[in-house]
């Protein structure tokens, strides 16, 4: 696991091998699974966890994987290794809660809230361009598909112009993981920090985009 070898100041082989195997047996000692008739589903189980702790960090500084995957060895990797929040970003994080955990989320959580100031400007830009609406509160929140580490990635331009903005579920799918981490922590803090200010600005946006029609049901 690369980020115990960072996190070693030894040089020798053997004991960064020994380091990373003891880093592995307390990480995968915190929750396990048999099935001795489906091996092949118990090892993915293992391996995606195995993967994720090593990439994921309890450090809201270190930004979480991109969609390229954990290990990119290149400058240019596939779909320039950010964020799609149609589902490729949240299902690496399904399972680490009920795994026990929770303290990986703090990449994911701290990622996405990056992107608030950005997903707050886009709402603005949409509701206005496509409702002529100029009053919804500063706090509304929409996320195109694709974002990108500490807020980055431009949301008015190529692929976003013509699709990415269009798919208005993205900023609800990023914040299942918000709410799941309250179902299995009850941590009140990160609601206070992250998540009601998340879903808050997500139902700001819905209360302006949504209008009524004829027949009293509520159409986008």
């Amino acid at each position: 696991c690369y980020r115990e070898v960072a996190r070693s100041t030894q040089t020798d082989s053997g004991a960064l091998m020994l380091a990373g195997a003891e880093w592995g047996n307390i990480f995968c000692n915190r929750s396990s699974i048999s099935l001795p008739t489906r091996p092949v589903v118990e090892t993915a189980w293992i391996g995606a966890n195995y993967a994720l702790g090593c990439v994921a960090s309890s450090d809201a500084r270190v930004p979480a994987p991109g969609l390229d995957g954990p290990f990119v060895f290149s400058d240019q990797p596939g779909w320039n290794g950010d964020y799609t929040l149609d589902y490729n970003f949240e299902s690496p994080w399904f399972g680490v809660l009920s795994s026990n955990h929770g303290e990986l989320t703090e990449s994911y959580l701290s990622t996405v809230m990056a992107q608030l100031p950005g997903a707050a400007a886009q709402a603005q830009a949409y509701l206005s361009r496509y409702r002529n609406l100029t009053s919804c509160p500063s706090t509304a929140l929409k996320f195109n598909q694709h974002i990108s580490a500490f807020g980055g990635g431009d949301m008015n331009t190529g692929w976003e112009t013509s699709y990415g903005q269009f798919m208005h579920w993205t900023g609800s799918r990023a914040a299942m993981l918000f709410i799941e981490h309250f179902e299995y922590t009850r941590n009140k803090t990160v609601v206070q920090n992250y998540s009601y200010h998340l879903l808050g600005g997500l139902l700001d946006f819905w209360s302006c985009y949504l209008t009524k029609v004829p027949d009293n049901s509520t159409a986008g």
